[in-house]
């Protein structure tokens, strides 16, 4: 299967091996067989077929609807559209994948530990309808932080910032042009504990908290499944 979003693309078919299938969210490709695009209604398409509505689909983030696009493309033929659009309803993501903790006091927190990087950070970040509150920082792996400034200029309402990269990222955030207008909140925790204490004590009913430390997790924990679950286990306890 490939993303579709330019005849470059269309170039590729002559190289695929097996069957090719093109998906895309950003343009209507249904004069194509069998590919798997969004209409201008906002219904995920699959050759030709309707198959669930955007606002209906439970996982967060765009990047999932051009995901379950693949998806539906992989096993169209094979698998009823009735199935397909359950699968959209009800499937919230896997472990640790912008997964959904809890709401207190009406406050919701999410664990994304395995947004190990800037990039997979930014589409958490995307992946909400207002700013958020996020715990960052981590183990340094040596890569440039400067591209997740401005994601986190737009994005961000309250950071803390830990771990290894913590200066860092808070670096390249202050040194944005426009730090000072965004009206961002940055604060600085030495442990998971205290970063978990400081969004219970700085957020307010209708906040989102995401721990979406855009670093690998080696300076405190073995892995990143182990940091979300620890986060969890902090945030249920709260």
């Amino acid at each position: 299967m490939l993303g579709f979003e330019n005849d470059v693309s269309r170039n590729m078919e002559d190289d695929v091996k097996g069957k090719c299938v093109f998906f895309t969210r950003l343009t209507d490709i249904s004069g194509i067989p069998g590919c798997g695009y969004i209409d201008d209604g906002g219904m995920l398409c699959v050759g030709g077929a309707k198959v669930v509505h955007q606002d209906e689909v439970a996982l967060r983030g765009k990047h999932n609807l051009e995901n379950l696009l693949a998806a539906f493309c992989a096993v169209n033929g094979d698998v009823p559209y009735e199935i397909m659009a359950k699968v959209a309803r009800e499937f919230k993501g896997v472990e640790h994948r912008i997964e959904p903790v809890r709401t207190l006091n009406g406050v919701q927190w999410f664990n994304d530990s395995i947004a190990s990087s800037p990039t997979r950070t930014i589409a958490g970040l995307k992946s909400f309808p207002q700013k958020i509150c996020i715990i960052a920082g981590g183990y340094d792996k040596k890569i440039p932080y400067e591209p997740l400034a401005q994601p986190v200029i737009d994005n961000v309402k309250l950071l803390v910032v830990m771990g290894q990269t913590g200066p860092a990222i808070e670096k390249v955030v202050r040194e944005h042009p426009d730090f000072e207008k965004s009206g961002i909140k940055i604060l600085r925790a030495e442990s998971m504990e205290q970063a978990v204490q400081l969004m219970y004590e700085n957020t307010q009913p209708g906040d989102i908290v995401s721990l979406s430390p855009a670093s690998a997790s080696f300076d405190f924990y073995p892995n990143f499944e182990v940091r979300g679950r620890h986060f969890k286990k902090l945030v249920n306890e709260l």
